[in-house]
């Protein structure tokens, strides 16, 4: 439950703010529930990277994680399609995917960072921007 508590409790963050009807606030400018999306997804791939740092390499694959949200974001627009006053939303999910993505990368790139540790990949090469002195 360490590994998995915060994306868990996020994903019912998410569930809970797709049963509304209306989202209080909305409408505030054009293209906001996008950006909502945005935030939103994007809270939940942080939440599988720290699921990845925690249970340690190879217990849990990149790709594992990153389907696992954006099938979550799908289950989510599916889920709209039976609140009333929601309709499911091909450009909500895209936007979920890239946030997942984007914040997942993102979160495992500034942990690596702040822990010091290399940034040398599977294959021995070097990541860009990471010195030769780190170990």
């Amino acid at each position: 439950m360490k590994a998995w508590g915060p994306a868990a409790l996020w994903a019912a963050v998410l569930f809970g703010l797709s049963s509304l009807s209306s989202i209080p606030g909305s409408n505030l400018f054009p293209h906001e529930d996008k950006v909502g999306h945005f935030f939103l997804y994007g809270v939940m791939g942080a939440a599988l990277a720290r699921a990845h740092r925690v249970l340690g390499r190879g217990r849990a694959p990149h790709w594992a994680l990153l389907t696992m949200g954006l099938a979550y974001g799908a289950l989510d627009e599916l889920h709209q399609s039976f609140v009333p006053g929601r309709d499911p939303d091909i450009h909500d999910w895209v936007v979920d995917g890239i946030a997942v993505a984007l914040w997942y990368a993102a979160t495992l790139y500034l942990a690596r960072r702040a822990s010091g540790k290399s940034t040398i990949d599977a294959e021995g090469a070097r990541a860009p921007g990471s010195s030769p002195d780190e170990s």
